[in-house]
């Protein structure tokens, strides 16, 4: 259990470090998180994971929802 919330912990970090002046997205964190080719099957996952840790950044005021651009969601630091 220790190494599977240290797992996110530095995953949280990750994702906090790469979120600068300009929004992102989902997808935006699913590639910083995610930097190699994957299966149809391991995207749907790994987007899942990506939009968790944002949604956990904006419960946790590290982050705010900012836009919805094209039916795209954007965070950006609060």
């Amino acid at each position: 259990a220790q190494q599977l919330c240290n797992h996110h912990t530095a995953r949280l970090d990750q994702l906090l470090h790469i979120t600068g002046a300009n929004p992102i997205s989902t997808n935006d964190a699913m590639l910083a998180l995610f930097p190699f080719d994957m299966t149809g099957h391991e995207i749907f996952f790994a987007s899942c994971e990506a939009r968790a840790h944002l949604n956990h950044f904006v419960t946790t005021g590290h982050l705010q929802h900012v836009d919805r651009k094209n039916g795209v969601d954007l965070f950006a630091k609060c």
